[in-house]
């Protein structure tokens, strides 16, 4: 591989094409994505750089953000794929509570934020 982006990229691509809840074939996925089949091949052989234009079609057709094609971290990008997989698993009633909670924490998280360092807002 040329470099690190074109292997993250490949490996994180082979990763989520054959994982339980994206599994697709290179067809398949050239289908859903746009992209030739083609280039998907030599994206996955780290033969060429795939432009974000690529990268934003392969994520949305495997319905995963871009950045999992792009995080080099390999054993975070699977424990992530294994917690989306996880989260699929489990009822919607789970999923929906499950969400809820993580929005209010992101919600405490923005507020304490916002407390630590002041409002901005108010000096402009």
């Amino acid at each position: 591989m040329k470099n690190a982006i074109r292997g993250a990229i490949a490996a994180n691509l082979k990763q989520h094409m054959t994982s339980r809840s994206t599994a697709v074939t290179k067809a398949q996925l050239a289908m859903l994505s746009g992209l030739p089949q083609s280039t998907i091949t030599r994206i996955l052989n780290g033969t060429i750089d795939a432009s974000t234009d690529a990268v934003a079609a392969l994520a949305k057709a495997l319905g995963i953000p871009s950045s999992a094609l792009l995080d080099d971290d390999h054993e975070h990008a699977a424990r992530a794929q294994q917690f989306r997989e996880q989260m699929l698993s489990l009822p919607l009633e789970a999923r929906e509570k499950i969400s809820r909670f993580m929005d209010g924490l992101a919600v405490h998280s923005d507020v304490r934020h916002q407390h630590a360092v002041g409002d901005v807002s108010a000096t402009v």
